[in-house]
């Protein structure tokens, strides 16, 4: 008798772990954000990309300018270092330490904003946008983001 109530708890375990898993991953779905975003390239000409949030995994704008790079052939060019990505190259924007000239960010999503004295404001369809106060592998990407990528000068 005790080794059978000891098997039907046993049992009752497992089954109890196998429905939390099943409903675990189930769930992740659910979470995944729904919606587009704008990403916009301002150079000599101005591009713009409507993209599904569910292109962005981990990176942010870095998630999508890699998928514009693989699916739309859009040159992107970019080291990584515990800081993040830099990017040298998005599109015909090209960084240059002679011109003093690298890529720059803007976004209207308030959390990312660059916040210091020296934050600067870009201005796009009548909606301003500020330069990121953050990396582009960290930038907030979320339905109805725009985020703007242009060339700037230090």
């Amino acid at each position: 008798m005790k080794k059978s109530k000891f098997l039907l708890v046993i049992a009752v375990i497992f089954v109890a772990i196998f429905v939390i898993t099943l409903c675990v991953s189930c769930g992740d779905d659910k979470d995944k954000e729904e919606g587009t975003f704008t990403l916009v390239i301002a150079g000599e000409k101005t591009t713009e990309y409507v993209l599904e949030l569910s292109i962005i995994k981990d990176n942010g704008v870095t998630d999508a300018l890699d998928y514009l790079k693989e699916k739309e052939g859009v040159i992107v060019e970019y080291t990584t270092s515990v800081y993040g990505a830099f990017f040298n190259q998005v599109g015909e924007l090209k960084s240059s330490d002679a011109d003093r000239k690298y890529v720059a960010f803007y976004t209207n999503v308030e959390n990312d904003f660059d916040v210091s004295e020296d934050a600067t404001t870009y201005e796009y369809k009548d909606i301003i946008l500020r330069n990121s106060g953050v990396g582009a592998s960290s930038m907030t990407v979320k339905d109805k983001a725009i985020i703007l990528i242009t060339l700037a000068t230090y």
